[in-house]
């Protein structure tokens, strides 16, 4: 990559925008000049990157004139205000809230699943799906060019961290205080979250799932390509910081070989496949998938010997390559071929 580009990471200083600031600069990016925004107040005033103190700007008055490609870390209702004025101004903009991804327009990208680049040519917006999808999609779009998948049942157990940094804290300060015999408050989630399961995650819709769970489904039909596949999901918050791990049971149309699959799953850069899970640990979320850029595979098995059914485990480091790291990597190609 000669070619240097200006960029803006708006959202700088949340868990997502920090992570796309060291991933732009551990995997060299070609960037000629960073800046760094937050569409709202905060505590903090600089940011760091190749050792100089960027200052943080605000988004709402930034000229996107000044930069050809904007990563937005934000929440969906910041995107929605936000990302027009962007395009507006010509910048390319990669977006990792939800905001977008259904857009029939808008190309919804994991590069491990082989997405076209010239899908990308003249896009001004394009989507990163959300954690569950990302690392779910990798493992079913390999599965799916072996055999047709006729349902997919899939239990997302998803850390906090993906609502953000307060969502942490929130955990952490609830942990110690009930660790010290003191009563907690909520503040973030609606009760409860630490030593704590919250099996509904987002308000309920008219089919019964929960919004969180509706739009992890459909990002997965659009990864896939394939409208013809039932998709049920359950969405559940989990205590863990980092580390969002999705269990997997797909129904086939056809017989399909276990070791084929792991063979297939092998050959895609950034996948950690455990073939024996011995050890009882099998992939989890603090010893594994925390501060880890790999997609982590395990439990791969028939159940109770049925060719046509497979079960599976998954995991990320939901803020890594769950969000930031294939944000970047879209961000790569675009320079690559399109910028």
């Amino acid at each position: 990559m000669s070619k240097m580009i200006d960029v803006a990471v708006v959202g700088a200083t949340g868990i997502v925008g920090n992570s796309v600031v060291e991933y732009l600069e551990s995997r060299k990016f070609p960037v000629a000049n960073l800046y760094p925004l937050n569409h709202q107040d905060s505590t903090e005033s600089r940011v760091t990157f190749k050792d100089k103190q960027l200052k943080l700007e605000v988004a709402e008055s930034f000229d996107f004139s000044k930069v050809q490609l904007a990563f937005f870390c934000v929440p969906e209702d910041a995107a929605r205000q936000l990302i027009p004025l962007a395009t507006a101004a010509g910048c390319t903009v990669i977006d990792h809230s939800s905001n977008y991804s259904l857009d029939k327009n808008v190309p919804l990208v994991i590069p491990e699943c082989g997405n076209d680049v010239n899908q990308l040519a003249n896009q001004q917006i394009i989507s990163s799906p959300v954690a569950t999808v990302i690392a779910a999609g990798i493992v079913l779009k390999v599965i799916q060019n072996l055999t047709d998948i006729t349902q997919i049942n899939l239990v997302s157990m998803q850390a906090v961290s993906e609502d953000g940094r307060a969502a942490v804290e929130e955990l952490a300060t609830q942990t110690a205080r009930i660790l010290n015999v003191q009563p907690v408050e909520t503040k973030v989630f609606p009760t409860q979250i630490a030593f704590n399961v919250h099996p509904q995650h987002g308000s309920i819709e008219e089919n019964g799932g929960s919004k969180v769970e509706n739009q992890i489904g459909l990002e997965l039909l659009k990864i896939l390509n394939n409208e013809q596949v039932m998709i049920n999901v359950t969405s559940v918050r989990v205590p863990v910081f980092f580390g969002t791990g999705v269990a997997i049971n797909i129904n086939t149309q056809q017989d399909c070989d276990i070791k084929t699959i792991l063979k297939n799953l092998n050959k895609i850069p950034n996948i950690e496949v455990i073939e024996d899970s011995g050890s009882e640990n099998g992939a989890t979320a603090v010893t594994d998938l925390a501060k880890n850029d790999a997609l982590m595979v395990s439990r791969l098995r028939h159940e109770n010997g049925i060719k046509t059914n497979l079960s599976l485990w998954v995991g990320l480091d939901n803020s890594r390559k769950g969000s930031a790291l294939n944000g970047v990597q879209i961000g790569e190609i675009l320079v690559k071929h399109h910028l």
